[in-house]
C-alpha cells in the first residue's frame, strides 16, 4: 500500500502531520517550528498539497518523501549556501534533504532561512 505524502484538501498541517510516518513527521514538525521561531512574519499556507511558507513571495515549503523530508528554499539558486546544504539544479529553487531527527542541522538551517528571508524582503 503505498502512503500519500500530500497534504490532501481541507486537511490542515497538523492533521497532515498526524498521519505522516515517522521520522518524517517528525522532521517536519520540528523545520515547522525552526521556521515559526526564526520568521515569525511568514504565512504559512496549503499550496500545491504542501505547506509554504510565504512573505512578499513564496520563502520556504515543506515537503515529505517515502525516506526523507525536504526543506525547500523557494529562492536557493541565488542565495550563498557556505555549508553546502542545498540540492538542486533549477533556475530558482533548491532544497535540503533531511533523513532523520537527529540530523537536523537546526544553525545552518537557521542561517539558510535568514538568508531567504531577507532576499525574500529585498524583492519589489
Amino acid at each position: 500500500m503505498s502512503m500519500d505524502f500530500k497534504v490532501k484538501k481541507g486537511e490542515t498541517v497538523e492533521e497532515w502531520l498526524d498521519r505522516l510516518p515517522t521520522p518524517q513527521s517528525t522532521i517536519l514538525a520540528e523545520l515547522r517550528q525552526l521556521i515559526f521561531a526564526n520568521a515569525p512574519h511568514l504565512t504559512e499556507r496549503i499550496m500545491w498539497s504542501a505547506p509554504w511558507f510565504v512573505g512578499k513571495d513564496h520563502v520556504i515549503y515543506l515537503v515529505c518523501h517515502s525516506k526523507y523530508a525536504t526543506f525547500g528554499v523557494c529562492k536557493g539558486a541565488h542565495l550563498e549556501d557556505p555549508d553546502g546544504l542545498m540540492e538542486g539544479t533549477g533556475k530558482r529553487m533548491r532544497h535540503v534533504k533531511v533523513t532523520s531527527f537527529e540530523s537536523i542541522p537546526k544553525k545552518k538551517l537557521v542561517g539558510l532561512l535568514k538568508r531567504a528571508v531577507e532576499y525574500d524582503r529585498l524583492l519589489d
